[in-house]
């Protein structure tokens, strides 16, 4: 059952050191991971109403702490003062408050720091979604999901080594203080956006979660996100869309998707897209106004916040959640990005200073 997971990976199979100096082989990892797996899916599977910013956030603090991962929370009104405008802005129409979660393991400097989406639910705000559109939409915090099942596997896999994770944590919902279309936010790095399509909510906040992770200088960045439905439509849902900066960061997350069965593809980066980022009243906008190459325009806006850190983007709208069962996995949340993650840390992809 295991091996039609895409589970079996020599590398995810650790020495642990004994008191006496001596070194045994801990059994494989497999089971591990996939409890891992389902962890992630159970989280993507709740219903919204179960899985609020702050309980998810409780969630997550329940798992990590017994287990050495530190987890620091900045509240509505921290995020406020501390100047995230962007998630501050798309958390403003819902009744449960955004929640900013920084996850740490280790203590020296961050290998990599992971970033993940957090929309626990996403109505679109007052771009509303349609109706159908609205059905999953209880999943677009898969990104998220992915991190902290990863997360919990980082001490019997990672030992003596630093990971850190930013999670932006948000309900996306209609009400009398959502952002407009056409409002203006400032951003976490002092940039401004204009922000022209409230359903183009998680480049929004993901923009203050890499500008967060870039101030720590981390050696790589790696964002997370169920961010585009052009993801899907050019990919399906097997592969999730990758755009990098790094030649080492693409073929490390290519090699790991491949033998972790959780497949990347990549996309082109396209600076020369630039003016569809670009607003005429701020620094940048949120929604293109063009329908062509929006897993790179969505990319190219998100890599203004990395501070020249090498990073990767991963766009895994297309495989975190399916309708209906299939060879892969049964329907609902899928997991996405734990087995991809794990392979790559384990491989030493992230990369040590």
């Amino acid at each position: 059952m295991l091996d039609s997971m895409n589970l079996r990976s020599s590398s995810l199979r650790v020495s642990i050191r004994q008191p006496d100096g001596g070194a045994t082989h801990a059994p494989p990892f497999e089971l591990a991971l996939a409890r891992a797996v389902a962890r992630a899916r159970d989280l993507v599977n709740l219903p919204a109403s179960a899985l609020t910013p702050t309980l998810f956030a409780d969630r997550t603090a329940e798992l990590l702490l017994p287990l050495g991962v530190s987890v620091a929370r900045r509240d509505a009104a921290e995020l406020e003062a501390q100047g995230f405008g962007g998630i501050t802005a798309i958390g403003k129409g819902a009744d449960n408050s955004p929640v900013l979660l920084e996850l740490a393991f280790g203590e020296d400097a961050a290998e990599c720091t992971f970033v993940g989406k957090g929309v626990t639910y996403d109505s679109g705000g007052l771009s509303l979604k349609s109706a159908e559109a609205l059905m999953d939409m209880k999943s677009d915090m898969a990104g998220a999901a992915a991190l902290v099942a990863v997360f919990s596997l980082l001490t019997q896999f990672a030992p003596g080594r630093s990971f850190r994770a930013v999670i932006a944590l948000v309900e996306n919902m209609p009400g009398p203080k959502s952002v407009r279309p056409g409002d203006v936010v400032v951003l976490r790095d002092g940039s401004t956006l204009e922000i022209l399509n409230t359903d183009f909510e998680g480049r929004v906040i993901l923009a203050d979660a890499l500008a967060l992770a870039a101030e720590s200088h981390p050696a790589s960045i790696i964002d997370l996100a169920t961010l585009t439905y052009a993801a899907h439509h050019a990919l399906g849902s097997r592969y999730a869309a990758l755009v990098a900066s790094d030649e080492r960061l693409t073929e490390a997350l290519t090699d790991a998707g491949s033998r972790s069965g959780d497949l990347v593809w990549r996309m082109p980066l396209q600076p020369e897209l630039d003016e569809q980022i670009r607003s005429d009243i701020a620094d940048y906008k949120n929604f293109p106004g063009k329908a062509e190459a929006r897993v790179s325009t969505a990319a190219l806006l998100l890599h203004q916040f990395v501070g020249g850190i090498p990073w990767a983007h991963i766009d895994m709208a297309g495989p975190a959640f399916k309708t209906s069962v299939d060879a892969f996995s049964a329907s609902g949340g899928t997991g996405f990005g734990v087995r991809l993650l794990t392979e790559f840390i384990a491989r030493g992809g992230a990369g040590r200073r």
